[in-house]
Protein backbone atom coordinates (compact mmCIF):
# COMPACT_ATOMS: atom_id res chain seq x y z
CA UNK A 1 0.00 0.00 0.00
CA UNK A 2 1.21 3.47 -0.81
CA UNK A 3 2.02 6.30 1.56
CA UNK A 4 0.51 9.73 1.96
CA UNK A 5 3.45 11.21 0.06
CA UNK A 6 2.57 8.94 -2.90
CA UNK A 7 -0.98 10.28 -2.71
CA UNK A 8 0.43 13.82 -2.86
CA UNK A 9 2.63 12.85 -5.83
CA UNK A 10 -0.44 11.62 -7.71
CA UNK A 11 -2.24 14.92 -7.10
CA UNK A 12 0.85 16.83 -8.24
CA UNK A 13 0.89 14.84 -11.49
CA UNK A 14 -2.76 15.77 -12.17
CA UNK A 15 -2.03 19.42 -11.40
CA UNK A 16 0.93 19.34 -13.79
CA UNK A 17 -1.23 17.89 -16.59
CA UNK A 18 -3.93 20.50 -16.05
CA UNK A 19 -1.41 23.34 -15.84
CA UNK A 20 0.17 22.30 -19.14
CA UNK A 21 -3.26 22.04 -20.74
CA UNK A 22 -4.22 25.46 -19.42
CA UNK A 23 -1.03 27.04 -20.79
CA UNK A 24 -1.62 25.40 -24.17
CA UNK A 25 -5.20 26.66 -24.22
CA UNK A 26 -4.09 30.19 -23.36
CA UNK A 27 -1.54 30.14 -26.19
CA UNK A 28 -4.20 28.87 -28.60
CA UNK A 29 -6.60 31.55 -27.45
CA UNK A 30 -3.97 34.23 -28.13
CA UNK A 31 -3.47 32.86 -31.65
CA UNK A 32 -7.20 32.63 -32.27
CA UNK A 33 -7.65 36.18 -30.97
CA UNK A 34 -5.10 37.45 -33.51
CA UNK A 35 -6.89 35.70 -36.37
CA UNK A 36 -10.28 36.87 -35.10
CA UNK A 37 -9.14 40.48 -35.06
CA UNK A 38 -8.01 40.12 -38.67
CA UNK A 39 -11.32 38.57 -39.72
CA UNK A 40 -13.15 41.39 -37.95
CA UNK A 41 -11.00 44.12 -39.54
CA UNK A 42 -11.42 42.74 -43.08
CA UNK A 43 -15.15 42.26 -42.50
CA UNK A 44 -15.48 45.90 -41.42
CA UNK A 45 -13.54 46.99 -44.51
CA UNK A 46 -15.82 45.03 -46.82
CA UNK A 47 -18.89 46.32 -44.99
CA UNK A 48 -17.79 49.92 -45.53
CA UNK A 49 -17.12 49.23 -49.21
CA UNK A 50 -20.55 47.66 -49.71
CA UNK A 51 -22.24 50.54 -47.90
CA UNK A 52 -20.66 52.99 -50.34
CA UNK A 53 -21.55 50.81 -53.33
CA UNK A 54 -25.15 50.48 -52.17
CA UNK A 55 -25.42 54.25 -51.79
CA UNK A 56 -24.11 54.80 -55.32
CA UNK A 57 -26.05 51.99 -57.00
CA UNK A 58 -28.95 52.83 -59.33
CA UNK A 59 -30.51 49.42 -58.79
CA UNK A 60 -30.02 46.71 -56.17
CA UNK A 61 -30.71 42.99 -56.24
CA UNK A 62 -34.31 42.34 -55.18
CA UNK A 63 -33.43 40.38 -52.06
CA UNK A 64 -31.02 43.11 -50.93
CA UNK A 65 -33.44 45.99 -51.56
CA UNK A 66 -36.16 44.24 -49.54
CA UNK A 67 -33.82 43.30 -46.71
CA UNK A 68 -32.38 46.83 -46.60
CA UNK A 69 -35.80 48.43 -46.25
CA UNK A 70 -36.63 46.34 -43.19
CA UNK A 71 -33.15 46.66 -41.75
CA UNK A 72 -33.06 50.45 -42.13
CA UNK A 73 -36.20 50.91 -40.01
CA UNK A 74 -34.77 48.69 -37.28
CA UNK A 75 -31.38 50.44 -37.45
CA UNK A 76 -32.97 53.90 -37.18
CA UNK A 77 -35.08 52.82 -34.22
CA UNK A 78 -32.08 51.33 -32.43
CA UNK A 79 -29.86 54.34 -33.17
CA UNK A 80 -32.45 56.86 -31.99
CA UNK A 81 -33.04 54.84 -28.82
CA UNK A 82 -29.30 54.89 -28.15
CA UNK A 83 -29.20 58.66 -28.67
CA UNK A 84 -32.07 59.10 -26.24
CA UNK A 85 -30.31 56.99 -23.61
CA UNK A 86 -27.17 59.08 -24.00
CA UNK A 87 -29.18 62.31 -23.73
CA UNK A 88 -30.81 61.04 -20.55
CA UNK A 89 -27.41 60.13 -19.09
CA UNK A 90 -26.03 63.54 -20.09
CA UNK A 91 -28.96 65.40 -18.52
CA UNK A 92 -28.74 63.33 -15.33
CA UNK A 93 -25.02 64.07 -15.05
CA UNK A 94 -25.64 67.80 -15.55
CA UNK A 95 -28.44 67.80 -12.95
CA UNK A 96 -26.28 65.93 -10.44
CA UNK A 97 -23.44 68.40 -11.00
CA UNK A 98 -25.81 71.31 -10.35
CA UNK A 99 -27.15 69.63 -7.19
CA UNK A 100 -23.60 69.18 -5.95
CA UNK A 101 -22.83 72.85 -6.65
CA UNK A 102 -26.00 73.93 -4.84
CA UNK A 103 -25.14 71.77 -1.80
CA UNK A 104 -21.69 73.35 -1.77
CA UNK A 105 -23.15 76.86 -1.84
CA UNK A 106 -25.61 76.09 0.96
CA UNK A 107 -22.93 74.46 3.10
CA UNK A 108 -20.66 77.48 2.60
CA UNK A 109 -23.47 79.81 3.70
CA UNK A 110 -24.11 77.71 6.80
CA UNK A 111 -20.46 77.48 7.79
CA UNK A 112 -20.05 81.23 7.38
CA UNK A 113 -23.09 81.87 9.59
CA UNK A 114 -21.74 79.48 12.22
CA UNK A 115 -18.29 81.02 12.04
CA UNK A 116 -19.79 84.47 12.41
CA UNK A 117 -21.61 83.27 15.53
CA UNK A 118 -18.34 81.87 16.87
CA UNK A 119 -16.56 85.14 16.07
CA UNK A 120 -19.16 87.11 18.00
CA UNK A 121 -18.88 84.77 20.99
CA UNK A 122 -15.10 84.97 20.88
CA UNK A 123 -15.14 88.78 20.74
CA UNK A 124 -17.50 88.91 23.71
CA UNK A 125 -15.26 86.56 25.69
CA UNK A 126 -12.15 88.52 24.73
CA UNK A 127 -13.81 91.75 25.93
CA UNK A 128 -14.78 90.03 29.15
CA UNK A 129 -11.21 88.75 29.55
CA UNK A 130 -9.87 92.29 29.07
CA UNK A 131 -12.20 93.65 31.76
CA UNK A 132 -11.10 90.94 34.15
CA UNK A 133 -7.44 91.67 33.37
CA UNK A 134 -8.01 95.34 34.22
CA UNK A 135 -9.68 94.40 37.50
CA UNK A 136 -6.78 92.09 38.35
CA UNK A 137 -4.32 94.89 37.65
CA UNK A 138 -6.35 97.21 39.90
CA UNK A 139 -6.27 94.64 42.71
CA UNK A 140 -2.54 94.22 42.24
CA UNK A 141 -2.04 98.00 42.49
CA UNK A 142 -4.08 98.21 45.71
CA UNK A 143 -2.20 95.30 47.22
CA UNK A 144 1.15 96.87 46.34
CA UNK A 145 0.08 100.21 47.83
CA UNK A 146 -1.16 98.63 51.05
CA UNK A 147 1.94 96.51 51.36
CA UNK A 148 4.45 99.37 51.05
CA UNK A 149 6.36 100.39 54.17
CA UNK A 150 4.69 99.83 57.56
CA UNK A 151 1.33 99.60 55.81
CA UNK A 152 1.98 95.89 55.35
CA UNK A 153 1.26 95.24 59.03
CA UNK A 154 -1.57 97.72 59.18
CA UNK A 155 -3.37 96.42 56.05
CA UNK A 156 -2.53 92.72 56.37
CA UNK A 157 -6.12 91.51 56.70
CA UNK A 158 -7.39 93.84 54.00
CA UNK A 159 -4.61 92.67 51.68
CA UNK A 160 -5.62 89.03 52.29
CA UNK A 161 -9.21 89.85 51.35
CA UNK A 162 -8.07 91.64 48.19
CA UNK A 163 -5.77 88.74 47.30
CA UNK A 164 -8.65 86.28 47.67
CA UNK A 165 -10.86 88.45 45.49
CA UNK A 166 -8.05 88.79 42.91
CA UNK A 167 -7.55 85.01 42.81
CA UNK A 168 -11.26 84.51 42.20
CA UNK A 169 -11.09 86.98 39.31
CA UNK A 170 -7.97 85.21 37.95
CA UNK A 171 -9.84 81.88 38.03
CA UNK A 172 -12.72 83.48 36.18
CA UNK A 173 -10.30 84.89 33.59
CA UNK A 174 -8.68 81.44 33.18
CA UNK A 175 -12.13 79.96 32.58
CA UNK A 176 -12.86 82.66 29.99
CA UNK A 177 -9.51 81.97 28.30
CA UNK A 178 -10.35 78.25 28.20
CA UNK A 179 -13.70 79.05 26.57
CA UNK A 180 -11.91 81.15 23.96
CA UNK A 181 -9.55 78.26 23.19
CA UNK A 182 -12.52 75.89 23.04
CA UNK A 183 -14.28 78.17 20.56
CA UNK A 184 -11.15 78.35 18.43
CA UNK A 185 -10.83 74.54 18.48
CA UNK A 186 -14.50 74.26 17.47
CA UNK A 187 -13.88 76.70 14.62
CA UNK A 188 -10.85 74.69 13.46
CA UNK A 189 -12.86 71.44 13.62
CA UNK A 190 -15.71 72.91 11.60
CA UNK A 191 -13.29 74.32 9.03
CA UNK A 192 -11.55 70.96 8.71
CA UNK A 193 -14.81 69.06 8.27
CA UNK A 194 -16.08 71.65 5.82
CA UNK A 195 -12.83 71.41 3.85
CA UNK A 196 -13.17 67.63 3.56
CA UNK A 197 -16.81 67.87 2.50
CA UNK A 198 -16.00 70.59 0.00
CA UNK A 199 -13.16 68.59 -1.53
CA UNK A 200 -15.44 65.59 -1.97
CA UNK A 201 -18.12 67.77 -3.55
CA UNK A 202 -15.63 69.42 -5.89
CA UNK A 203 -14.39 66.01 -7.02
CA UNK A 204 -17.95 64.79 -7.61
CA UNK A 205 -18.88 68.01 -9.38
CA UNK A 206 -15.86 67.74 -11.65
CA UNK A 207 -16.58 64.08 -12.40
CA UNK A 208 -20.19 64.82 -13.33
CA UNK A 209 -19.25 67.89 -15.39
CA UNK A 210 -16.62 65.91 -17.30
CA UNK A 211 -19.07 63.05 -17.80
CA UNK A 212 -21.73 65.42 -19.09
CA UNK A 213 -19.20 67.09 -21.42
CA UNK A 214 -18.00 63.71 -22.74
CA UNK A 215 -21.57 62.59 -23.37
CA UNK A 216 -22.33 65.88 -25.11
CA UNK A 217 -19.34 65.39 -27.40
CA UNK A 218 -20.38 61.81 -28.10
CA UNK A 219 -23.91 62.93 -28.91
CA UNK A 220 -22.62 65.57 -31.30
CA UNK A 221 -20.41 63.06 -33.11
CA UNK A 222 -23.16 60.45 -33.34
CA UNK A 223 -25.76 62.97 -34.46
CA UNK A 224 -23.47 64.25 -37.20
CA UNK A 225 -22.73 60.69 -38.32
CA UNK A 226 -26.32 59.43 -38.02
CA UNK A 227 -26.91 58.88 -41.72
CA UNK A 228 -23.65 56.97 -42.23
CA UNK A 229 -24.01 54.85 -39.10
CA UNK A 230 -27.63 53.94 -39.82
CA UNK A 231 -26.79 53.14 -43.44
CA UNK A 232 -23.90 50.84 -42.50
CA UNK A 233 -25.89 49.22 -39.69
CA UNK A 234 -28.78 48.57 -42.09
CA UNK A 235 -26.42 47.03 -44.66
CA UNK A 236 -24.84 44.83 -41.99
CA UNK A 237 -28.23 43.65 -40.75
CA UNK A 238 -29.42 42.93 -44.27
CA UNK A 239 -26.31 41.01 -45.26
CA UNK A 240 -26.01 39.08 -42.01
CA UNK A 241 -29.58 37.84 -42.38
CA UNK A 242 -28.47 35.99 -45.51
CA UNK A 243 -26.59 32.92 -44.31
CA UNK A 244 -24.17 31.52 -46.89
CA UNK A 245 -21.91 28.54 -46.27
CA UNK A 246 -18.66 28.61 -48.28
CA UNK A 247 -17.46 25.49 -50.03
CA UNK A 248 -15.45 23.07 -47.92
CA UNK A 249 -11.87 22.27 -48.99
CA UNK A 250 -11.28 19.17 -51.10
CA UNK A 251 -8.18 17.03 -51.46
CA UNK A 252 -5.69 18.79 -53.68
CA UNK A 253 -6.90 22.33 -52.91
CA UNK A 254 -3.94 24.65 -52.25
CA UNK A 255 -3.10 25.47 -48.61
CA UNK A 256 -3.04 28.99 -47.22
CA UNK A 257 0.42 30.48 -47.82
CA UNK A 258 0.49 31.85 -44.27
CA UNK A 259 -0.96 29.22 -41.94
CA UNK A 260 -1.00 26.21 -44.32
CA UNK A 261 -4.68 25.53 -43.59
CA UNK A 262 -6.66 23.88 -46.34
CA UNK A 263 -9.20 26.04 -48.20
CA UNK A 264 -11.61 25.52 -51.07
CA UNK A 265 -10.43 26.74 -54.45
CA UNK A 266 -13.45 29.08 -54.50
CA UNK A 267 -12.58 30.74 -51.18
CA UNK A 268 -11.68 34.41 -51.12
CA UNK A 269 -10.24 34.25 -47.59
CA UNK A 270 -8.49 31.64 -45.49
CA UNK A 271 -10.99 29.94 -43.20
CA UNK A 272 -8.38 29.85 -40.44
CA UNK A 273 -6.38 33.10 -40.46
CA UNK A 274 -8.44 35.35 -42.82
CA UNK A 275 -5.55 35.76 -45.27
CA UNK A 276 -6.95 37.11 -48.56
CA UNK A 277 -6.50 34.37 -51.16
CA UNK A 278 -7.83 36.20 -54.22
CA UNK A 279 -7.78 39.73 -55.58
CA UNK A 280 -10.31 42.05 -53.98
CA UNK A 281 -13.42 42.55 -56.08
CA UNK A 282 -14.47 46.22 -56.11
CA UNK A 283 -17.90 45.59 -57.69
CA UNK A 284 -21.10 45.16 -55.66
CA UNK A 285 -21.73 41.55 -56.66
CA UNK A 286 -18.17 40.53 -55.82
CA UNK A 287 -18.20 42.45 -52.54
CA UNK A 288 -21.47 40.78 -51.51
CA UNK A 289 -19.92 37.40 -52.22
CA UNK A 290 -16.81 38.27 -50.20
CA UNK A 291 -18.81 39.63 -47.27
CA UNK A 292 -21.00 36.51 -47.13
CA UNK A 293 -17.87 34.39 -46.78
CA UNK A 294 -16.33 36.71 -44.19
CA UNK A 295 -19.56 36.86 -42.20
CA UNK A 296 -19.63 33.07 -42.08
CA UNK A 297 -16.03 32.99 -40.82
CA UNK A 298 -16.81 35.77 -38.31
CA UNK A 299 -19.73 33.84 -36.81
CA UNK A 300 -17.72 30.62 -36.58
CA UNK A 301 -14.75 32.41 -35.06
CA UNK A 302 -17.01 34.09 -32.49
CA UNK A 303 -18.53 30.75 -31.50
CA UNK A 304 -15.09 29.15 -31.36
CA UNK A 305 -13.66 31.95 -29.23
CA UNK A 306 -16.53 31.65 -26.74
CA UNK A 307 -16.07 27.88 -26.54
CA UNK A 308 -12.34 28.30 -25.99
CA UNK A 309 -12.92 30.85 -23.21
CA UNK A 310 -15.45 28.56 -21.54
CA UNK A 311 -13.12 25.56 -21.55
CA UNK A 312 -10.27 27.71 -20.16
CA UNK A 313 -12.53 28.84 -17.31
CA UNK A 314 -13.54 25.22 -16.65
CA UNK A 315 -9.93 24.01 -16.56
CA UNK A 316 -9.04 26.86 -14.22
CA UNK A 317 -11.84 25.82 -11.87
CA UNK A 318 -10.79 22.15 -11.88
CA UNK A 319 -7.18 23.18 -11.31
CA UNK A 320 -8.21 25.26 -8.29
CA UNK A 321 -10.03 22.20 -6.89
CA UNK A 322 -6.91 20.06 -7.20
CA UNK A 323 -4.72 22.73 -5.65
CA UNK A 324 -7.07 23.08 -2.69
CA UNK A 325 -6.99 19.30 -2.21
CA UNK A 326 -3.20 19.39 -2.44
CA UNK A 327 -3.09 21.84 0.47
CA UNK A 328 -5.22 19.52 2.60
CA UNK A 329 -2.97 16.54 1.89
CA UNK A 330 0.14 18.62 2.59
CA UNK A 331 -1.39 19.65 5.91
CA UNK A 332 -1.79 15.96 6.81
CA UNK A 333 1.85 15.29 5.84
CA UNK A 334 2.96 18.19 8.04
CA UNK A 335 0.93 16.75 10.93
CA UNK A 336 2.62 13.38 10.47
CA UNK A 337 6.04 14.97 10.84
CA UNK A 338 5.13 17.45 13.56
CA UNK A 339 3.44 14.93 15.86
CA UNK A 340 5.62 11.92 15.01
CA UNK A 341 2.69 9.92 13.65
CA UNK A 342 3.24 6.70 11.75
CA UNK A 343 3.28 7.17 7.98
CA UNK A 344 -0.32 6.96 6.77
CA UNK A 345 -0.84 4.06 4.39
CA UNK A 346 -3.30 5.05 1.66
CA UNK A 347 -3.87 4.42 -2.05
CA UNK A 348 -5.73 6.48 -4.61
CA UNK A 349 -9.09 4.66 -5.04
CA UNK A 350 -9.39 2.70 -8.33
CA UNK A 351 -12.46 4.69 -9.40
CA UNK A 352 -10.56 7.95 -8.88
CA UNK A 353 -7.55 6.59 -10.79
CA UNK A 354 -9.81 5.67 -13.69
CA UNK A 355 -11.43 9.08 -13.77
CA UNK A 356 -8.07 10.82 -13.40
CA UNK A 357 -6.90 9.25 -16.67
CA UNK A 358 -9.43 11.46 -18.42
CA UNK A 359 -7.12 14.39 -17.72
CA UNK A 360 -4.44 12.74 -19.82
CA UNK A 361 -6.91 12.23 -22.66
CA UNK A 362 -8.01 15.84 -22.40
CA UNK A 363 -4.40 17.02 -22.51
CA UNK A 364 -3.88 14.90 -25.63
CA UNK A 365 -6.85 16.57 -27.33
CA UNK A 366 -5.56 20.00 -26.40
CA UNK A 367 -2.10 19.22 -27.76
CA UNK A 368 -3.48 17.77 -31.00
CA UNK A 369 -3.28 19.26 -34.51
CA UNK A 370 -3.01 23.06 -34.26
CA UNK A 371 -4.57 23.57 -37.70
CA UNK A 372 -8.03 23.06 -36.22
CA UNK A 373 -10.40 25.98 -36.64
CA UNK A 374 -11.35 27.47 -33.23
CA UNK A 375 -14.96 26.38 -33.83
CA UNK A 376 -13.89 22.80 -34.53
CA UNK A 377 -11.48 22.83 -31.61
CA UNK A 378 -14.14 24.34 -29.35
CA UNK A 379 -16.72 21.74 -30.37
CA UNK A 380 -14.27 18.93 -29.70
CA UNK A 381 -13.11 20.11 -26.28
CA UNK A 382 -16.58 21.23 -25.23
CA UNK A 383 -18.01 17.86 -26.22
CA UNK A 384 -15.39 16.09 -24.10
CA UNK A 385 -16.01 18.40 -21.16
CA UNK A 386 -19.78 17.98 -21.40
CA UNK A 387 -19.49 14.24 -20.76
CA UNK A 388 -16.38 14.04 -18.56
CA UNK A 389 -15.97 17.33 -16.68
CA UNK A 390 -19.52 17.47 -15.37
CA UNK A 391 -20.19 18.81 -11.91
CA UNK A 392 -21.45 15.47 -10.62
CA UNK A 393 -18.48 13.45 -11.93
CA UNK A 394 -15.95 15.95 -10.58
CA UNK A 395 -17.74 15.94 -7.23
CA UNK A 396 -17.67 12.12 -7.12
CA UNK A 397 -13.94 12.15 -7.93
CA UNK A 398 -12.97 14.54 -5.14
CA UNK A 399 -15.36 12.87 -2.67
CA UNK A 400 -13.77 9.49 -3.40
CA UNK A 401 -10.33 10.92 -2.65
CA UNK A 402 -11.49 12.64 0.52
CA UNK A 403 -13.43 9.66 1.85
CA UNK A 404 -10.48 7.31 1.31
CA UNK A 405 -8.15 9.67 3.19
CA UNK A 406 -10.62 9.99 6.07
CA UNK A 407 -11.21 6.22 6.25
CA UNK A 408 -7.51 5.35 6.34
CA UNK A 409 -6.64 8.14 8.82
CA UNK A 410 -9.39 7.00 11.20
CA UNK A 411 -8.33 3.36 10.93
CA UNK A 412 -4.62 4.04 11.48
CA UNK A 413 -4.51 7.12 13.70
CA UNK A 414 -7.84 6.77 15.44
Amino acid sequence: MGRLTDFATYLASRVSILTDAQNTLLALQAKYETFYQEVNAIRERELGQITRLVGDADELPGWLAEALEQARLAAEKEFDAKLQRLKTERDEAAIEAEKTRARSTEDEREIRAKNQDLDQKEEALKERSSRLARRIEAYNWQIREMGSGFGFFKNLFAMRRLTTEREAIEEEQAAVTAKIESLRAEWARRESEYGKREKGRKDRWLDEKLRAAALTSKLEVLTAARFRIVAQSAVERALSSRKVRPDEPKPGDPPCPRCQSSNSGTSHFCRMCARQLKEDRPDLEGSLEEFAELDHHHRRFSEGMRACQQIIALVKGILCGFQAFQKSVQSMIDSERRHGLSALEVDVPPAALEYGRNLEEFARIVRADRTHHPKEFGDQTRGFAATVFTESRLEQFFEALGQELSRRAKAQWG
